[in-house]
């Protein structure tokens, strides 16, 4: 729910009244001072000058509609068509916010500056590992690895000697990397707080790199390679197929098979309600079920978080995903506002900043839900989560939401709200496509009339139906892609 606004969706083109002064930007060990647009959510650096301080080339390629960098042996591109995306080689990094178009530059919002030098400092290793060079910078990520896994990636100078890993009685996890490491480690201990790692240490003695990891509840193996130009390390979820009712070699059939459908709220949370009294936990648990039936007929398997008017935490709903190990996960809403006129469905993937203020305010509303606490005691929006699963998954999510939102716009004939980015809580720690669809306004008096018709709903299901149809013939033998590195 959100008190809404109308926003033109896509890239904004921004107006010569707005300010341009300088950033302060440190790279590596030097400090420099690039152009910035200065717009009421902040500073939004300007791309050509970021290339410039990095000592690389900057293009405007006007025909495929996308900007160009080629810096410190990495190619980044951004697309007029997704301006919340950077590719960075064969990596994909969330630049939280739209990108800005003016004149012939791009700004991206300072916020994302960070991620993008890690993602153009890791291809830079791996470039300078592949010609032969010595290099002494590291990094690591953990993202999300499929079928509710997790993957701790370290990057290091120079490829182990040996990797082993010991299991302790205490819970705790080993894994030992032999091989003359000129490194430091880049923070001794790192708080995660999943439900398959509590937390790792990472430590460097003699001629070892060590990581020690706190298991978590869900657990069941750690496996561990060498991966030129470093180490991976897989943290293996516990299956539990008595539950999901399905063989392990069936799930692996396409490349998307079982989808898991959230129905937003439910038992003492109702969320918005209309003129008429129709409640948001009860849309979406009917459209859900409706969308369970078409997507069975389709050959998919699917999974409810809730099937009936219970209390459900955010955290919980993202687990489910996991532990089901779907390929999919939609979390069904409906939106509010406080003009009556405000109406159309949309779409949103995961970001660590919202890529608009009313994006944002949903945001905050939705994961400050009276009973939506979080699993965990913490009051804080777990982000790190995000770096570790949906990170891996930004490119499909940001596809599956797009191929949404047109057949909602296409089919029903509806206004366009266009697809966004924002921290939904739910979406949270998905090792998945991750999308959150809000069906209509229930405080417009039209729509809420809409939505309470059976036959709109089916409407409605169709859209979406086919739409995750479409998603799995284009996905089918695609492969979830690994991003940003952290320091």
């Amino acid at each position: 729910m959100v008190m809404w606004t109308a926003l033109a969706a896509g890239p904004v083109l921004a107006q010569s009244t707005q300010s341009m002064e300088p950033v302060r930007l440190r790279l590596g060990e030097s400090v420099v001072y690039v152009p910035a647009l200065v717009l009421p959510d902040g500073p939004y650096v300007s791309f050509k000058g970021f290339a410039a301080a990095l000592g690389g080339d900057f293009q405007r390629d006007e025909s495929a509609g996308r900007f160009r960098m080629a810096a410190r042996g990495a190619v980044v591109e951004i697309a007029l068509s997704m301006p919340a995306l950077a590719r960075v080689g064969d990596v994909t990094v969330s630049l939280g916010k739209d990108a800005v178009a003016r004149d012939d530059d791009l700004f991206v919002a300072e916020g994302a500056v960070s991620r993008l030098l890690a993602a153009i400092e890791a291809a830079s290793v791996q470039q300078a590992r592949a010609e032969g060079r010595n290099v002494k910078a590291s990094f690591w990520s953990l993202v999300g690895a499929g079928q509710g896994n997790l993957k701790l990636e370290l990057v290091l100078p120079a490829e182990p000697s040996s990797v082993d890993v010991q299991r302790r009685r205490s819970g705790r996890h080993v894994v030992r990397v032999g091989g003359a490491f000129d490194l430091a480690p880049p923070r001794r201990r790192h708080e995660i707080g999943s439900s398959l790692v509590e937390a790792f240490e990472v430590d460097v003695r003699d001629d070892e790199l060590i990581v020690t990891f706190d298991a978590g509840p869900r657990l069941a193996d750690v496996r561990a390679r060498a991966a030129p130009p470093g180490v991976e390390v897989l943290f293996v979820a516990a299956a539990d197929e008595a539950k999901s009712g399905v063989e392990p070699a069936a799930i692996q059939k396409s490349s998307v098979s079982r989808v898991v459908i959230d129905p937003g709220h439910g038992g003492s949370e109702d969320g918005a309600i209309g003129p008429t009294g129709l409640k948001e936990k009860d849309l979406t648990l009917d459209v859900a079920r409706r969308l369970r039936t078409l997507l069975q007929l389709e050959g998919f398997d699917v999974i409810l978080t809730r099937d009936g008017d219970e209390d459900i935490s955010l955290d919980d709903r993202a687990a489910t995903a996991n532990e089901y190990r779907a390929d999919l996960f939609v979390s069904l809403h409906a939106n509010a506002s406080r003009f009556s006129g405000a109406y159309g469905a949309e779409t949103f993937f995961l970001a660590p900043e919202a890529t608009d203020d009313e994006a944002r305010t949903l945001a905050a509303l939705e994961n400050n839900a009276a009973r939506a606490q979080a699993s965990r005691a913490t009051d804080e929006l777990p982000m790190i989560l995000w770096d570790m699963a949906q990170v891996g998954y930004l490119e499909e999510s940001a596809r599956l939401a797009e191929t949404i939102q047109a057949r909602l716009n296409r089919l029903l004939d509806i206004r366009d709200r266009g697809v966004r980015q924002a921290p939904f809580r739910v979406l949270v720690g998905a090792t998945c496509p991750a999308v959150l669809i809000e069906l209509g306004f229930l405080t417009n008096h039209g729509e809420a009339r809409r939505l309470g018709e059976n036959g709109y709903r089916q409407q409605l299901t169709d859209a979406l139906r086919d739409a995750i149809s479409t998603f799995r013939r284009e996905a089918r033998g695609a492969e979830g892609i690994v991003v940003e590195g952290t320091r």
